[in-house]
């Protein structure tokens, strides 16, 4: 994911299944997930321009004409550069914020709040929220629409060449037009501090901290292209990717279209890029001012400083810092001498809220805040469709306050000094302005009310006078008001260049704030509010962002974020004498004589070219059908593979699947409808699986192969899910089904009915029909990493009930599956899992589980009954990050020191889990074993052992070594391998 907020970016097609596991992956995928929440009803509209085909809802109605009008100009741009015509219109699917974009079901999972949009590789489908200012939005458009084109001259189907990813995103940059400050930044920073990489070898995001810079270096890749070849080079390029997608070497595409091998375009490219910034090598790094206050990445498990505040006292700095072990974003107290790491506010895993957000405009804007008093610290957090503002206990940890805010992206928290209000940046119908908010009653007042993007509100020491930035005519500028009087704004700054991010010095007589006049490098300045002076205090090769003053004795500091060698710090600054000084005149702002941003081709909606959307309008097969295969601790096979149909918002919803295990086939057709909170849909099947039961005895007769059972279910079910958030849900389904389930070989079948006659038991075997009603409440607050879960909880409990009526069968089943991961350290996971079945009625259910990550060592599905249980624990170690070996990498590589008990058994079993009476261990031999006496296993079943887990292409290799024991005896060591992901 991009590491600045809000990037464009590529998400491939992807197959997702709303309320219930595909079968082919249900035993390789053992999740349960969590819930894409539906918040809002969208009534979709479609409309037709000459180039689009725009999908809409009624509330969206007032800006199409202007999203129109920039889609237009962007293809007019991009159509003329490349020479080429896209022969269909362009599916464009446009939601108002981005909190109802992250709802779009065209995306496989969740879309993070750093995704600013993204285009489809399959159906050219742009997905873009509109809450950007409008020249970014432009630029956002432009940059999505081009991936379109990509895609048409480079198709991405079923036998292709990997296109990197600095080809795919830098020429989308590249044809926005125009470079974002940071993104500029990383560029100049990488050239000057010799980190580029080598481009020919350089497919997806590299090693680098700051992800998006392969964004950038694609960018100025294709700046070099051109300058060196002319756009002709670009084209040229372009279509020999294209010529060139199925066979042939990267180095013939370098060769046929700059007639250069890859290496040398590497070194040109290198040479370019060195040579533009060389006039910047002398500007000052961060080293020149003062001390680094980010924490040593070295010695602790954070890394980068992304937002600062300091407290009142100025002995401590509150700031948002990358949390390595964890993979989040946590905020923590960090000491203004040293910076030193005092306390983690936010660590560990809480369901108060789902994750802290910050500012659109990542380290350029502002997103937390302490209290004038010291007693708190403020931040947003995602909770739900939107955030709640959070104030924290500097001294606890604890939340003191949560406000819910029915705006959306809020940020840029501003205490004031009255202790009750807060001043923040919100959108509303596609605006952003500055809010007072009551802190008691969660009341809010708008107190800008303009059509033009305001943000970063902060307020004088005396909490009379507010500045904040406004974006008009494509530029970051400072304003003013009084608090008391918000129509009277006044603009601070002016030019065409960004001034971002105000803050007041202790008196109030200074505005701090950062500027990009010079070389569109963002600098340190301040603006004498009673003068007008404007001083810079820094030069700075890289950036320097959100400047705040740090109180204290001795002479006045500043912090502020600073960009080098790929990293964010926390560096400061004693301002000292300025670099330079500039005069300027403050005036009262005229709203009426500011033009701002107007797209090249303007679209006149034309009202007969809107309709309804249809409900399976455009059902189209949704990318490749996927491949899962497998092999369970027994050696069998397992694999299946699934075709996806969706409408063109991908609502609409089929599936077919067809799975194999062993000899033994199912096949599944579900039609799911997720255009709603309450997602529901229907399902029929015939799904054939197997087991190797034990009742009464059985397999000590038979044998394994002679206790070979298999089940069929055949049949249709209604199905619904409710998300009562983003980590619970309710699950219904409703049918009729056909039971037919026997033994392989029928001698056995025959001897277990003598038995359960004999018993007086009824046989657990059943044929039939029966009709169940199951309802489900799961829960999924598990954090994954690559290798699977590393932290959190996750369960699913059931109740089954199927009636008797006529002949149908009857039965009553509770199920339950609970599971816990603690993270230990680095990577280190201690997992636990407790599943319990139990079923009753005149046919009762069962379940068989056994081997793989159920209960290691034991045979594959050997355990099975109408009651039952097993529990596992297991710590999981990392070993290797990454080893190359002959075959291919694998990684990374972990160990797992695991045990694990259970039991089951059949209705009218004689049945004992353990005993304390002296007797002989089943262990080694269940007719000769060793004498034992103490408590001991008798039905129970338990193993112990270790293992090693590998990956490689994408799939978990588990090699197993465990003993069986009956908690007396333990059995040689066997060996298992499987492929699968663990609990």
């Amino acid at each position: 994911m991009p590491t600045r907020l809000r990037s464009a970016g590529v998400l491939a097609v992807g197959l997702l299944v709303g309320l219930a596991a595909a079968p082919a992956q249900a035993q390789f995928i053992p999740y349960y997930g969590k819930n894409k929440v539906n918040y809002d009803n969208f009534a979709w509209r479609v409309y037709k321009s000459p180039h689009f085909e725009v999908y809409y809802y009624p509330e969206f109605e007032q800006h199409l004409a202007r999203i129109v009008s920039y889609a237009e100009s962007g293809y007019q741009k991009v159509s003329s550069d490349l020479k080429h015509e896209i022969n269909f219109p362009i599916p464009m699917i446009l939601y108002k914020t981005h909190s109802e974009f992250e709802q779009t079901n065209l995306s496989p999972g969740f879309v993070p709040e750093g995704v600013a949009a993204f285009t489809e590789s399959g159906r050219d489908r742009m997905v873009v929220p509109i809450d950007e200012p409008p020249d970014k939005l432009q630029g956002l458009i432009t940059h999505e629409l081009t991936h379109v084109f990509e895609f048409d001259l480079i198709p991405r189907n079923f036998v292709h060449r990997q296109v990197p990813l600095w080809v795919d995103e830098g020429l989308a940059d590249y044809e926005r037009g125009l470079w974002d400050t940071l993104d500029l930044m990383s560029v100049r920073d990488a050239a000057v501090t010799d980190q580029i990489p080598k481009l020919s070898r350089f497919e997806e995001y590299g090693d680098s901290p700051n992800p998006r810079l392969v964004y950038n270096l694609g960018h100025a890749a294709f700046e070099y292209i051109a300058a060196r070849y002319g756009k002709e080079g670009i084209r040229q390029f372009l279509y020999t990717f294209r010529k060139n997608i199925v066979g042939g070497a990267m180095e013939d595409i370098y060769q046929q279209a700059f007639r250069i091998k890859p290496e040398e375009f590497d070194e040109a490219y290198e040479k370019w890029l060195k040579e533009r910034f060389k006039p910047f090598r002398d500007k000052q790094r961060p080293s020149d001012y003062g001390k680094n206050l980010a924490p040593d990445s070295e010695k602790t498990r954070y890394t980068q400083v992304f937002a600062f505040s300091p407290s009142p006292s100025g002995e401590v700095v509150a700031a948002l810092t990358g949390n390595r072990a964890e993979g989040e974003l946590d905020l923590v107290l960090l000491s203004a001498k040293d910076g030193t790491v005092l306390e983690n506010l936010t660590k560990g895993f809480t369901e108060k809220f789902e994750h802290i957000t910050y500012s659109d405009e990542f380290v350029a804007g502002r997103s937390i805040s302490f209290d004038p008093k010291g007693d708190t610290v403020a931040f947003f957090a995602r909770k739900g469709k939107r955030r709640n503002l959070l104030l924290v206990s500097p001294l606890t940890g604890k939340i003191v306050r949560s406000v819910p805010m029915d705006l959306d992206q809020a940020e840029a928290p501003c205490l004031l000094p009255d202790g009750r209000h807060a001043l923040l940046s919100a959108i509303k119908d596609g605006v952003s302005d500055i809010y007072l908010l009551d802190l008691e009653t969660a009341e809010y007042k708008n107190l800008t009310q303009d059509a033009f993007y305001d943000s970063d509100p902060q307020v004088s020491p005396d909490g009379k006078t507010v500045v904040y930035t406004r974006r008009i005519s494509g530029h970051d500028k400072i304003y003013a008001f009084p608090l008391d009087n918000p129509a009277k704004r006044t603009q601070l700054t002016f030019g065409t260049f960004d001034d971002t991010a105000p803050t007041f010095s202790p008196d109030g007589k200074l505005v701090y704030y950062s500027s990009t006049e010079d070389d569109d490098i963002f600098n340190l300045r301040s603006l004498d509010l009673r003068t007008g002076v404007v001083k810079q205090f820094t030069d700075t090769l890289g950036g320097n962002m959100a400047p705040a003053v740090l109180p204290g004795k001795g002479p006045e500091k500043i912090a502020f974020i600073s960009y080098f060698k790929g990293e964010y710090r926390l560096q400061t600054l004693e301002p000292g004498e300025p670099l330079k000084e500039v005069d300027q005149e403050v005036e009262v702002a005229s709203d009426e004589s500011i033009v701002d941003f107007q797209p090249d081709v303007v679209h006149q909606v034309i009202p007969q070219n809107k309709r309804k959307k249809h409900t399976f309008e455009k059902l189209f097969l949704e990318g490749r059908p996927p491949l899962n295969v497998g092999v369970t601790s027994g050696g069998d096979f397992f694999g299946g593979s699934q075709v996806a149909l969706s409408d063109v918002l991908g609502d609409q919803n089929f599936f077919f699947t067809a799975m194999s295990l062993r000899e033994f086939r199912s096949y599944n057709g579900t039609y799911l409808n997720l255009s709603r909170r309450l997602r529901w849909g229907f399902t029929g099947f015939d799904d054939t699986r197997f087991f190797y039961a034990n009742p009464y005895g059985l397999q000590r007769g038979f044998g394994r192969q002679g206790a070979f059972a298999t089940r069929r279910y055949s049949g249709a079910l209604a199905l619904a899910q409710y998300p009562l958030d983003k980590f619970r849900r309710l699950e219904l389904s409703a049918g009729v089904l056909r039971v037919r389930e026997g033994f392989a070989n029928t001698a056995a079948g025959d001897l277990v009915q003598q038995q359960a006659s004999q018993l007086g038991a009824p046989l657990f075997l059943s044929n039939g029909s029966i009709m169940p009603l199951e309802v489900s409440l799961v829960g999924e607050t598990t954090r994954f990493r690559e290798f699977g879960p590393l932290t959190g909880h996750t369960f699913s409990l059931s109740f089954s009930a199927a009636p008797k009526v006529g002949n149908t069968l009857s039965r009553r089943t509770v199920e339950g599956d609970v599971r816990k991961y603690i993270r230990l350290g680095q990577g280190a996971v201690f997992a636990t899992r407790l599943r319990g079945f139990y079923s009753t009625g005149t046919s009762p259910g069962y379940f068989f589980f056994g081997g793989n990550m159920e209960l290691r060592g034991y045979p594959y599905l050997s355990m099975a009954g109408n009651k039952g249980f097993f529990a596992n624990a297991e710590m999981r170690i990392p070993l290797i990050d990454v080893m190359k070996t002959p075959i291919g990498i694998l990684g990374p590589v972990r160990g797992t020191l695991y045990a694990g008990v259970g039991a089951a058994h059949f209705r009218g079993e004689n049945y004992r889990f353990g005993t304390s009476e002296p007797g002989i261990s089943y262990v080694k031999d269940q007719v000769f074993g060793e004498p034992v006496s103490g408590y001991r296993l008798v039905d129970g079943r338990a193993s112990y052992g270790f293992g090693l887990q590998f990956f490689f292409l994408g799939y978990p290799l588990h090699f197993d070594w465990s003993k069986l024991t009956d908690l007396k005896v333990a059995s040689p060591t066997r060996f298992n391998f499987w492929v699968g992901y663990d609990f």
